[in-house]
């Protein structure tokens, strides 16, 4: 649960990811029921999951007498505390038992729910959806436990920098209209709201004629159309909802804002009037914005990012809602920086004005549409939020492909009246939040076969993994190694990191700048990646692509060049993001843990290294680090999806089997374990208060890990891990409660935190602990132990649904000495953990005298 935040992003409102039907076996079906309900159905045989989206076209801007009370989202809430039916909180441990997910959001125009399930158990995804939002019964008294738990989530979003620079332009942008108000409402109108307010406002709003149902995933569509009518048919028609016409003024000059806040960093928003996502102009502005601030090649980032460095990070996009929106372009910098980077930012706009673009520049942009397009089709729940979506915005839910029909037809000559008509700096608003001591002055894609990973050790010792899939044009690779933070040193903190930002900058073929411009060009995804136990490179792009992202993943792989120069950048770059992450509440908490839990260990260090370690990075010692561990036999070389086993493998053989060994993988100590319960209290400029609990956790081979995980969820799980059940719903006291086990090759780390008030912070605390407790001296009950295995089968099912996800697990597993199998043996394992291995987990791990507990209060 939460508010769907509608940040600006390329390509309009989410209609990227929408429907490609023709990629499937049946088409997307459309019915409208006898009382109004619109019900979207698209067959995907290859999925192993189904998802229902319902979406009820009322949000934060359309509250009418209760705008910027934030009751959509109260609602949203509530709904979850029971139905006529179900009990408070039955309907998220139903689908948990299911090896389901269940989630809702709240926007700006509209509300969405979420339920994503195992094919088998698609009749109790659907009876459970579909009872929300028709038998809710809005009890009284877990209206006030919720209103506290809003308030709550009140107090952590304006704690989060990001959060209040949304709101914080959205006034800015918005004078009149009610896109100016915040989703989650102000305090003083959402304490007003009663319950004969919610009940009356959920009889309203939630009704047929006001809805969508889109389903996506391995159903028959007149089956599930049966089951659908079965299900709503005592669903009352309700009075026809019109929507309020708003209309905005058009800003005659710069209004600007600063507001000062508790951060590291400045963060800007740039804003101009833009268009609603029905206006024949949004194509052009959404290729615009691609242009202007999308890749590393675009033109705001070349210019302020590249070449002159004003800035840790700058985008640019088309917000097109159902009333006329905003071309946005966001920025994070110091402060210092805030007004030459506006200025460069209007030269940059200046200057696309007076030459246009070139040919190439759109070519790129169109092309990144395709692609992200096609990447939208590979789930469930992605293709049927995009059909509800587009279905409530446009009255298409096809509306993505034809989308990208008119998207090929922009010519220069659009984008250059596009950028006249709308991107004038002399009426721009500009929202600049700055640090309190800095303010600043359809078609065929071929077979739909899957086939399993075909394994081959090369005699240098490289183990590769190739995987046909061909139900759609996508191809990847990932090269693994083991390394990461576990390999560290105090003195070199932040290496790895490092490494893998500047790892996929350049080779000895390819500049940065070239290489920036090409894989942009052709909207292929090239980066590096940095964990506890592992570091190496990834690539995916369209078929069409793949033998020149082969290519300069190969070079890259053998030959990388660590330019000195991005080298700069980048350690620049990751000291902003050190500074931004002590905003987090969240992250600096559980940094403290594990300094705590592993104190002479690299476990305990920070991934993003420190201001000081990063200054003592050299390229040589980059190039050190490189040399140590990409030596073939501590790798892992996994390929995956449209391509020819037989062609990939002779390929690897000719360009990765005359690699050399270069080294032996470096042995850390490990470190003794904590002798003592150790706690520590942090304060920040925060409003919230947070608790977290830590303990050494299982390794990858313990024979116990299961049983550890199982434990780890029954008290942690979302919706139904106890700590959400105790402290959240039945005492109130936290607004986000969570945590869960982390393996490793070294004992890995079990936490368990709550964000609080600091008032509560007390009872929250000894909330977490006796919980802990508790499960060592208790057996589970089969019923919720039932459930939770259910959920982890589920989530595992749901999290590896595409095959790069799944071949990114494999790899991972097949380094770590697993097997790349190992992933199919986890419902099996999770199934074999009975109650007693759950109490010996727990009093294995969750040992009092080994604790640590970080205590993070307000400043």
């Amino acid at each position: 649960m939460g508010i769907a935040f509608y940040r600006t992003v390329i390509f309009g409102f989410f209609i990227w990811a929408a429907l490609f039907s023709a990629a499937f076996a049946d088409p997307l079906q459309k019915y409208i029921l006898n009382h109004g309900l619109t019900v979207l159905i698209d067959p995907m045989p290859s999925s192993e999951t189904v998802a229902f989206q319902i979406l009820v076209k009322t949000g934060s801007a359309t509250e009418a007498r209760f705008l910027g009370s934030g009751i959509s989202h109260f609602v949203e809430h509530i709904v979850f505390k029971g139905t006529k039916t179900r009990g408070v909180g039955s309907a998220s441990q139903e689908i948990q038992a299911a090896g389901g997910q269940i989630n809702a959001a709240t926007g700006k125009d509209y509300t969405n729910f979420t339920v994503t399930v195992p094919q088998e158990k698609y009749a109790v995804g659907l009876d459970v959806i579909a009872d929300l939002v028709m038998n809710a019964t809005i009890d009284p008294v877990e209206v006030e436990k919720e209103r506290e738990v809003i308030l709550n989530e009140m107090r952590l979003h304006n704690d989060d920098p990001e959060s209040v620079l949304y709101d914080s332009a959205g006034a800015n942008i918005f004078l009149a209209h009610p896109y100016r108000h915040p989703i989650i409402g102000y305090e003083s109108l959402f304490r007003k709201i009663s319950r004969d307010d919610l009940l009356a406002y959920y009889r309203e709003r939630y009704t047929p004629g006001n809805m969508i149902l889109a389903v996506a995933g391995r159903v028959d569509g007149d089956k599930i159309l049966s089951l659908i009518k079965d299900t709503f048919k005592n669903f009352e028609r309700g009075a026809a909802i019109v929507r309020a016409e708003n209309d905005e003024p058009f800003p005659q000059s710069v209004r600007r804002v600063d507001r000062l806040f508790p951060t590291e960093i400045s963060r800007v928003n740039l804003a101009f009037a833009g268009v609603k996502l029905l206006d024949p102009d949004l194509f052009a502005l959404d290729l615009l914005a691609g242009i202007l601030g999308q890749g590393r090649s675009s033109r705001l980032f070349l210019e302020l990012y590249a070449k002159r460095h004003l800035v840790y990070s700058i985008s640019a996009g088309n917000n097109t809602p159902v009333d006329r929106g905003a071309f946005e372009i966001y920025m994070n910098l110091e402060p210092a920086q805030t007004n030459e980077a506006l200025r460069r930012v209007r030269e940059t706009i200046s200057a696309l004005k007076r030459e246009g673009v070139s040919e190439e520049e759109l070519e790129k942009v169109k092309r990144q549409v395709l692609v992200e397009h096609i990447f939208g089709q590979q789930t469930a729940a992605g293709r049927a939020a995009a059909m509800a979506v587009d279905e409530a915005m446009t009255g298409d839910p096809d509306f993505g492909q034809h989308y990208t029909e008119a998207v090929k037809k922009v010519t220069r000559t659009d984008i250059k009246r596009a950028a006249e008509k709308y991107l004038n700096t002399d009426k721009m608003s500009v929202t600049v939040l700055a640090p309190l001591a800095n303010a600043a002055s359809k078609s065929d894609w071929g077979d739909q076969t899957v086939a399993d990973f075909q394994k081959e050790v090369l005699p240098n010792g490289l183990t590769i993994l190739i995987k046909e899939d061909h139900r759609l044009p996508i191809t990847g690779m990932r090269l693994l190694m083991q390394a990461g933070l576990r390999a560290e040193s105090k003195e070199l903190n932040g290496i790895s990191q490092l490494m893998a930002l500047l790892w996929p900058k350049a080779t000895d073929k390819f500049s940065v700048k070239a290489l920036d411009a090409f894989i942009d060009s052709r909207g292929i995804d090239l980066s590096g990646f940095s964990g506890n136990n592992s570091m190496g490179l990834t690539v995916e792009c369209l078929k069409a692509d793949w033998s020149s992202a082969y290519d300069i993943f190969a070079n890259l792989a053998r030959r990388p060049a660590f330019p000195a120069e991005e080298m700069l950048k980048i350690r620049a770059d990751m000291k902003a993001a050190i500074r931004q992450r002590d905003d987090d509440i969240a992250q600096r908490s559980i940094l403290e843990l594990r300094k705590i839990l592993y104190p002479d260990s690299p476990l305990g260090l920070d991934p993003l290294g420190t201001p000081e370690s990063l200054d003592r990075i050299t390229r040589e010692s980059l190039l050190a680090l490189y040399r140590q561990y990409a030596s073939p036999d501590n790798m892992v070389l996994v390929v995956y999806g449209d391509i020819q086993a037989k062609e990939v493998r002779q390929r690897l053989e000719k360009d990765f089997g005359a690699w050399r060994k270069k080294g032996s993988k470096k042995r850390i100590l490990f470190g003794a374990v904590l002798e003592t319960r150790r706690e520590k209290e942090i304060r920040l400029p925060k409003q919230q208060a947070m608790v977290a609990v830590g303990f050494r956790g299982s390794t990858f081979y313990d024979a116990d890990r299961y049983a550890a995980e199982v434990m780890a969820e029954i008290l942690a799980a979302p919706f139904e891990g106890r700590l959400f059940r105790e402290i959240r719903e039945k005492q109130g006291l936290a607004y986000s409660v969570g945590g869960g086990l982390t393996p490793g090759i070294e004992p890995g780390i079990i936490i368990f935190y709550a964000l609080t008030a600091e008032a509560k912070q007390a009872a929250v605390k000894q909330g977490l602990l006796d919980e802990a407790r508790k499960i060592t001296q208790e057996l589970v009950d089969a019923k919720e132990l039932t459930r939770i295995k259910e959920y982890l089968k589920g989530s595992q099912q749901i999290a590896l649904e595409t095959t790069g996800a799944k071949s990114f697990n494999a790899g991972l597993d097949e380094l770590y000495g697993l097997g790349y199998k190992n992933h199919q043996e986890y419902a099996r394992r999770i199934d074999a953990v009975t109650a007693a291995d759950v109490q010996a987990a727990a009093k294995k791990y969750l040992n009092p005298d080994q604790m640590a507990v970080v205590i993070t209060r307000p400043q």
